[in-house]
């Protein structure tokens, strides 16, 4: 037996000229929690209903839990059965929410009054249980977005397919659905969850992908960081190496990760004379065309070393007028600098 519940290889989706996806390999172990990051419009709806056998890939070869996807009508019916998407705009049947709830068990077979036990069950464990015979279509959208996970609930499906879950609950419902989502890999269910907030992923994943403009990462955005928050002269920093500490605006203190906006990091061939506090000298290790961009690597708390030793890297995205401006070239000294309130800082397990 196959110890991934999702793999997928060569994946693609066009809608006309355009291509919305376009994923080379990416797999999901069987009953962990897996992240894929993304800004609105990179595609993650689009994989997620491809996953659930909603909607058809363009190109490419998808097996659940070791079996392929197109071989047969009757076992991708049969596979569609184990999985569960919860969108992040539900759409609500023009009954009760405990009626709402019940039609997954209700469609595969199981007795009525048995499928009412098992969706009042789900309604409970999301808070809902109260609104059992409101009518569905009038909850708000937080409301609708409980009922819709607790309709996912209800069949136990063997792979739940979250988007933005936490999206629209107010802070007490959503450290709620967030226990919920930890539970159900020992309930044998795999979890696999799109967001647009870091601090979403962190806190929930065993592993985060991030994707762009339709292209899958298997690694987290550039310059994000991890270690541990501590204090100095009453100021939060964080040591990324010998000679390279992060000053941070939070009043987190202990492990955390931090992400700095590549947008917001500044280049300048001397030490700045600025009120920023983060400033660190280090050399150019890469330049790269990105898009209307140019994506500069430095390697910072190494300026004195030779070259090929490496640092810690920072990117920065530049103008290529910038660049020329500038005129920046491989393995010159360089100074990147960036405010406090420029770095988001999360805590939480690392991912």
């Amino acid at each position: 037996m196959t110890d991934l519940a999702v793999e997928v290889c060569g994946l693609t989706k066009d809608y006309g000229p355009r291509r919305v996806l376009d994923v080379d390999r990416f797999a999901v172990e069987a009953g962990s929690i897996s992240a894929v990051v993304g800004p609105n419009g990179s595609g993650k709806t689009t994989l997620l209903g491809i996953l659930a056998l909603l909607e058809p890939s363009s190109a490419g070869e998808i097996a659940l839990w070791g079996e392929p996807v197109g071989r047969s009508r009757a076992a991708d019916r049969r596979l569609r059965r184990r999985a569960v998407m919860v969108h992040e705009r539900p759409w609500m049947f023009h009954t009760t929410v405990l009626e709402n709830v019940a039609y997954g068990p209700v469609a595969r077979g199981m007795g009525r009054a048995e499928a009412q036990r098992r969706a009042a069950e789900a309604l409970q464990r999301v808070g809902l249980a109260h609104a059992a015979g409101w009518p569905a279509p009038a909850l708000s959208a937080g409301e609708a977005r409980r009922t819709a996970l607790a309709r996912a609930l209800a069949v136990e499906p063997d792979l739940v397919l979250l988007d933005e879950p936490l999206a629209d609950l107010d802070a007490q419902h959503r450290a709620a659905v967030e226990q919920i989502v930890r539970e159900l890999p020992s309930r044998g269910t795999t979890v696999l969850l799109t967001t647009h907030r870091l601090e979403t992923a962190y806190r929930l994943a065993d592993r985060c992908a991030s994707l762009i403009e339709g292209r899958l990462h298997d690694a987290l955005p550039d310059n994000h960081f991890s270690g541990t928050v501590a204090e100095a002269d009453g100021e939060a920093v964080m040591d990324l190496a010998p000679g390279c500490r992060l000053h941070l605006a939070t009043p987190l203190r202990g492990p955390a990760h931090v992400v700095v906006d590549p947008r917001t990091v500044i280049l300048s061939r001397t030490p700045p004379a600025s009120s920023a506090r983060n400033s660190l000298a280090g050399r150019i290790a890469a330049l790269a065309v990105e898009g209307d961009r140019i994506r500069v690597t430095v390697d910072v708390g190494v300026p004195a070393s030779p070259r090929g030793v490496r640092g810690v890297p920072i990117v920065a995205l530049i103008t290529d007028r910038s660049l020329r401006e500038m005129r920046l070239v491989l393995n010159e000294p360089i100074w990147v600098v960036f405010k406090t309130v420029s770095l988001d800082v999360y805590g939480g397990k690392s991912p």
